[in-house]
């Protein structure tokens, strides 16, 4: 740290601690199985802060408590049958000190004192599930999620969001395995800016979108393929609607849809090799307010993600302990938002990209260890049209 007034100032990383102190545990009984897990832990930041005018801490006696527990059972009702259900708990306590510190007042809105704010965030998850076995090669799954926060001095206190989910898994296809899953979910929760120490300078009407009411709908793909013996291709594909039907200003609806594809070759027995091209496309929709009351301006933005790798290994040089091996990723996004208010315009093509190539020869020195040298070469590009 450095500061222009105070020249001779140095500020050290400071010293941490984190303890924890866990118990595990598993219990079978016929075909019922049981396991659970007990967490609690510490961390503490006590040392002692640098001296300057308006800084009333001699030291931060920072403590943060943590809790972590859950269970988990299964059970095969019969031989085509299985239930489970699992429990998730955990819990961050923030005990550390909470001074006053005093503000620069920048507008009418801002106060002149203000607190350092210590928050906690409990969190639990409830799940039930069951898989059916219809015929061989074919089961069927199915479950209900239901996750619980609670933050303390947040703009929302408690969300709470349940979802339901199928699966569908297929094994009977040689060389093939097949997964096919839909899901529903919805959020909710407390009644927004619940307490007087949240930010009272943004628009009542605004919803930030991790904390808003939301309704998505998603589905998912995934393909294996052995065609070959030496030869595998996995498919990934996946599509998400979110629709924030009670928010009017802030995001609105959000449509996510992206593929992936693997190759993994196994040439030789010294010599493999690997492909993956990946792309996903993001499409958003959020309603603004420039007069600080209802919505005057919309944006709708379109964001385009691509990744392209490859690379090769050949093993088995100067009696095993040699392995050489090429790799390259290519990345490139970009992002189009259009904002309409009087008249629609467009912001500007924004994007980057990013070349990515390393060569690397790693030598085994013995069974437990390895010494690897590797020359790697990149370069990143991007234009911000702002």
């Amino acid at each position: 740290m450095s500061l222009p007034t105070y020249y001779d100032v140095y500020s050290a990383t400071p010293d941490n601690e984190a303890h924890q102190v866990s118990l595990s545990g598993q219990y079978r009984l016929d075909r019922t199985i049981m396991s659970g897990r007990f967490i609690v832990g510490r961390m503490i930041q006590d040392d002692d802060l640098i001296q300057v005018a308006g800084n009333p801490i001699q030291n931060w006696d920072g403590e943060v408590d943590t809790t972590d527990a859950n269970i988990r059972i299964t059970s095969m009702l019969s031989n085509r049958l299985r239930v489970g259900g699992s429990v998730d708990y955990s819990n961050r306590e923030n005990n550390s000190s909470v001074y006053e510190f005093q503000q620069y007042n920048f507008d009418s809105v801002s106060g002149t004192f203000k607190e350092n704010v210590a928050t906690d965030v409990e969190r639990s998850t409830f799940k039930l599930n069951a898989s059916y076995r219809i015929a061989s090669g074919y089961r069927l799954q199915a479950g209900y999620d239901r996750k619980d926060i609670e933050r303390t001095y947040s703009d929302r206190e408690e969300t709470n969001e349940d979802s339901l989910w199928a699966k569908l898994s297929i094994r009977a296809i040689d060389n093939f395995t097949i997964d096919m899953k839909a899901a529903h979910s919805n959020r909710g929760g407390s009644e927004y800016q619940a307490t007087e120490l949240t930010s009272s300078e943004d628009n009542s009407l605004m919803r930030k979108y991790y904390l808003a009411d939301r309704e998505r709908n998603e589905v998912e793909l995934r393909v294996s393929h052995t065609p070959l013996d030496w030869l595998s291709i996995d498919f990934t594909g996946r599509y998400a609607k979110d629709d924030y039907d009670d928010t009017v200003i802030g995001l609105t609806e959000s449509e996510d849809y992206s593929y992936d594809i693997n190759l993994n070759m196994q040439l030789t027995k010294q010599f493999s090799a690997y492909g993956f091209a990946g792309q996903q496309w993001i499409n958003s929709a959020q309603a603004g307010s420039q007069s600080y009351s209802d919505p005057d301006w919309y944006a709708d933005i379109e964001d385009e993600f691509i990744n392209l790798g490859a690379g090769v290994s050949y093993g088995g040089l100067m009696e095993d302990k040699l392995t050489l091996g090429a790799d390259y990723l290519f990345s490139n996004s970009s992002s189009d938002t259009y904002v309409t208010a009087e008249g629609t315009s467009p912001y500007g093509d924004y994007y980057s990209y990013n070349h990515s190539a390393s060569l690397y020869a790693n030598y085994a020195l013995s069974d437990d260890m390895a010494l690897k040298l590797t020359y790697r070469y990149e370069r990143y590009y991007d234009t911000d049209d702002a």
